[in-house]
């Protein structure tokens, strides 16, 4: 949904955002890390493709 929501508006956005805090939320409690990894991938992603780097970088420490 946070990429349906993103590729809608083209541009950062507080639907998009919500959804992937939501996803982590619901992740979180299963101790999948790779789940975990791929949901902050996307996220990166997300603040890279809408050029917003500096919070697309800082996901990376918590995806390590």
């Amino acid at each position: 949904m946070a990429d349906g929501y993103s590729i809608a508006f083209d541009r950062v956005n507080n639907k998009s955002n919500e959804y992937y805090a939501k996803a982590q939320e619901l992740v979180e409690p299963t101790r999948e890390f790779e789940l975990q990894q791929l949901g902050y991938i996307r996220q990166g992603y997300y603040f890279y493709v809408y050029r917003n780097i500096k919070r697309s970088l800082s996901l990376l420490p918590e995806s390590q």
